[in-house]
């Protein structure tokens, strides 16, 4: 149950992250906006909840 609700708090995190200026060219924490910024964090948090750290994310996606 646990690892479900972090990823529903990741997913909801990465909606505000995209939203927020994921997809600018400089891809700095600087540059996002306030929405991004709360989204990064709450996706960052999401993982952790689930138990998934995002170094786990770079592995699991870097075939792609």
């Amino acid at each position: 149950m646990k690892k479900i609700f972090g990823f529903i708090i990741a997913r909801l995190g990465a909606c505000l992250w995209e939203k927020g200026g994921f997809w600018n060219e400089s891809n700095r924490y600087e540059d996002l906006t306030v929405f991004g910024k709360l989204g990064y964090n709450l996706f960052i948090k999401g993982l952790h909840i689930a138990g998934v750290e995002p170094e786990d994310l770079e592995v699991m996606f870097a075939d792609l």
